[in-house]
């Protein structure tokens, strides 16, 4: 092991990829999974504090032949520190000798590899949207905004809701300075009444709000959680034409950890969606949860890995 390729954000960002490479790296990945070529276990954690998560994410790509491991943490108490909600790093392998590779920012592959998921969706089961409603105005929220503005052209129309009214106002701010009409929502509710689109991005908790029902969106919504049952009601999963979910088995051990009390068991996974799409109904509210997935890291960190090592980016330390 002679020495480990050290990627920063700034490394990454450097690389200027464009959204639809981003996204198909992760759709392939979704579809090696659905052929039986991925290993990817529910992530294991610990809890240092109150409503703050440390994971361990590790997954192997057979068919790409990549391997790597994200320990990544969340501590919604950050805030008042002026330290990031999310932190941490992603190490890839080498899976034939077992040797490390590369150290990458584990926070920039969480956001990218996050709206990715959520860009996959959109591109697949969501024709032509119109208008998007973002309930949570964060990091993940301004990523996703900037995937949806430029692999979802047909957007015209933004509606932004945070309970910190600076964090709603930037959002809808950066949807104008991209061409969007953008308003600042009043309530969650407002925020994704007649939307194509509602991205719920808010802080996971342990005892959510749930300030979304199916009364509160469009009949023929697509629905994309990135914040576990943070923001809706099980009635709104209840009536759902579809409910998929990135990993069931996930769902499962997180139902076990006190989350999603009262939801359905998913219908489908997301790699099965992708891989018969026909079975997705076109009609109704369709919810896809993502809960993160160990794969999605190590697909992106292995092309960021490859391209930087082509560019002569990052920087190269000796372990020995």
């Amino acid at each position: 092991m002679a020495d480990v390729l050290v990627i920063g954000r700034n490394d990454a960002e450097s690389l200027g990829l464009g959204w639809d490479e981003i996204l198909d790296v992760i759709e392939d990945v979704f579809l090696e999974r659905a052929e039986g070529h991925v290993e990817n276990p529910p992530k294991p954690g610990i809890h240092p504090l109150d409503d703050a998560f440390i994971h361990a994410m590790p997954a192997y790509l057979a068919r790409t032949r990549l391997a790597g491991c994200k320990w990544i943490a969340g501590y919604p108490q950050n805030a008042s520190l002026g330290l990031p909600y999310i932190q941490g790093l992603l190490i890839l392998t080498d899976p034939g000798t077992g040797s490390s590779l590369a150290v990458i920012d584990g926070a920039w592959v969480t956001e990218v590899r996050t709206a990715a998921v959520s860009g996959v969706v959109a591109r697949r089961f969501a024709e032509q949207p119109r208008k998007l409603g973002v309930i949570g105005c964060g990091v993940q929220a301004r990523r996703h905004l900037r995937m949806f503005l430029e692999a979802a052209p047909s957007i015209e129309t933004v509606q932004a809701f945070d309970l910190i009214p600076r964090a709603a106002d930037g959002l809808a701010q950066l949807a104008a300075d991209h061409g969007a009409s953008a308003r600042v929502a009043g309530t969650a509710a407002d925020a994704a009444a007649g939307a194509d689109l509602v991205l719920t991005a808010g802080a996971i908790r342990k005892e959510p709000v749930q300030e979304l029902g199916a009364s509160e969106v469009a009949e023929n919504s697509l629905i994309l959680p990135i914040d576990f049952d943070a923001a809706w009601r099980p009635e709104a999963i209840d009536g759902a034409s579809v409910f998929c979910v990135d990993d069931v088995e996930q769902f499962d051990y997180y139902r076990g950890e006190g989350y999603f009390r009262g939801y359905p068991r998913p219908a489908m996974d997301l790699a099965s969606a992708l891989s018969a799409p026909d079975r997705v109904p076109a009609q109704g509210r369709r919810i896809f949860l993502n809960l993160g997935l160990a794969m999605e890291d190590v697909a992106l960190g292995g092309l960021v890995y490859r391209l930087c090592s082509e560019k002569g980016a990052g920087h190269r330390i000796p372990l020995t």
